[in-house]
């Protein structure tokens, strides 16, 4: 499986190390998969939600800070950081929910931002390990570094797809099963009001739990990056996607009996 790689930049002072780099980690690394430059944003669409769909196809992030990363806007005296609609801000966001690595890149005389420095939800981005890549004697170390970083996490991107596909294979086995015997069949996940604002309410120690027995979900689906259904919530339809990874634990209500999923050890099975 290949590591895919999201270069988040600013085109006005980080195009130069970005593309530097993009290079770098193609001619290095078999297979790696580049995303940048994200332009062809489809009109009418909310360019929040495509930009979350293009990170989502990616296992890591590479968010280059440069000398105005939070800089002003040209035509505005509001940080860019700030906005709601900076491109940045919403590709940094979407990754730090999606809770994949994001790796700060320093180029140029930049450094880290503190957490005070940045809108709230990027504070996390603040306590990230950060890499440099600046020009000088130690530039070629310091990408040699980097891709170095990328060609070992890349390394456990089988390991994660195994553990995901066992996810799948138990939720469907147990699914069938259970509905056989006529009990119902709850599914734990991790969660947050962030990742999940309509759910919130629903939300109890980092998790939710729900009924995804055939009689209370229609347009099940199930791979190995997301578990998808639509059910009824307050007697409101919503339709609910979730990353696989984020699956705890399935198992019949009735008994506790189940799995626990992608690691997590979880009290209700047995």
């Amino acid at each position: 499986m290949s590591r895919s790689v999201f270069i988040s930049y600013r085109r006005d002072d980080a195009g130069y190390a970005a593309h530097m780099i993009r290079d770098h980690l193609v001619a290095n690394i078999p297979g790696v998969q580049v995303f940048m430059d994200i332009d062809n944003i489809p009109l009418g669409v909310d360019f929040r939600a495509h930009l979350d769909g293009q990170v989502q196809k990616c296992d890591v992030m590479l968010a280059i800070v440069s000398d105005h990363w939070l800089g002003q806007s040209p035509t505005s005296t509001q940080r860019r950081i700030d906005s709601p609609t900076d491109f940045v801000r919403t590709e940094v966001e979407s990754a730090l929910r999606r809770r994949i690595p994001v790796v700060p890149v320093l180029v140029g005389r930049a450094g880290l931002p503190t957490s005070e420095e940045l809108p709230d939800a990027l504070r996390e981005f603040a306590y990230r390990q950060a890499a440099e890549v600046r020009h000088g004697p130690h530039l070629k170390s310091q990408l040699d570094r980097l891709t170095q970083f990328l060609a070992a996490v890349s390394a456990s991107s089988n390991d994660d797809l195994d553990v995901r596909l066992q996810a799948v294979t138990r939720v469907v086995k147990l699914r069938k099963e259970v509905a056989a015997r006529g009990e119902t069949t709850h599914i734990a996940f991790t969660a947050s009001a962030q990742d999940y604002p309509e759910l919130a309410k629903y939300i109890s120690k980092g998790e939710i739990v729900v009924d995804v027995s055939p009689d209370a979900v229609s347009d099940f689906a199930i791979d190995e990056d997301h578990l998808s259904f639509e059910a009824f919530f307050g007697g409101r339809p919503l339709k609910v996607k979730i990353p696989t990874g984020h699956l705890r634990s399935v198992y019949a209500s009735e008994t506790g009996q189940g799995y626990n999923l992608n690691g997590y050890e979880h009290h209700k099975t047995g």
